[in-house]
């Protein structure tokens, strides 16, 4: 009689020493499968080898595991760095493509379209710049939590397209990069 009893006061204390055996287990959290961010980059290009500063829009779409759909918007000015006439312009491109998410590490390919125009700010004869066509980019990213659903985003992008007009067949193609910093909200 003795022995069911020790028995039995054994296995309750193992039982209340492991808690975590018999407590319910609670389903995680699920995970995101919608994003959308804003921000601003930074970077130069090649319609007259300058710089440009931008906002941009993105979006995504969790296709399975760690994978999206990635889509971004960005506009701003540009302008040129070359001695001489100086040049302004506009910069807009429109792109869709893939990511890959792993913990903090973020991995895009875009297709896309971009336009930059460059006029001259001076009364010179001289020819204005522009580039109208597509563009392959290729993203690395981080992504970091600062609240429950905000997302900090630090990118640096390379993006090229084909040639410039006016260049001969093994000229200057259209490239440049930048880098960025977006908020991105996810649920």
């Amino acid at each position: 009689m003795l022995r069911p009893l020790l028995a039995l006061a054994a296995f309750a204390g193992a039982a209340h020493a492991q808690p975590s055996q018999t407590a319910p287990i609670a389903a995680p959290p699920l995970a995101p499968l919608v994003y959308v961010q804003g921000g601003i980059a930074l970077g130069g290009d090649g319609a007259n080898g300058g710089g440009f500063a931008a906002l941009t829009v993105e979006a995504g779409y969790r296709l399975g595991g760690n994978w999206w759909l990635h889509g971004e918007g960005l506009v701003g000015a540009s302008n040129d760095n070359t001695a001489g006439p100086q040049y302004k312009g506009t910069i807009r491109q429109l792109r869709i493509g893939g990511e890959w998410h792993h913990r903090w590490l973020v991995l895009g390919l875009d297709v896309g379209f971009t336009h930059e125009t460059q006029e001259s700010d001076t009364h010179v004869e001289v020819p204005d710049h522009e580039y109208a066509g597509g563009v392959l980019a290729a993203r690395v990213a981080g992504d970091f939590g600062i609240a429950e659903r905000l997302r900090l985003r630090p990118a640096l992008e390379l993006f090229g397209g084909g040639k410039l007009p006016g260049q001969p067949a093994n000229g200057k193609d259209y490239g440049g990069g930048d880098l960025s910093v977006s908020i991105a909200y996810i649920w």
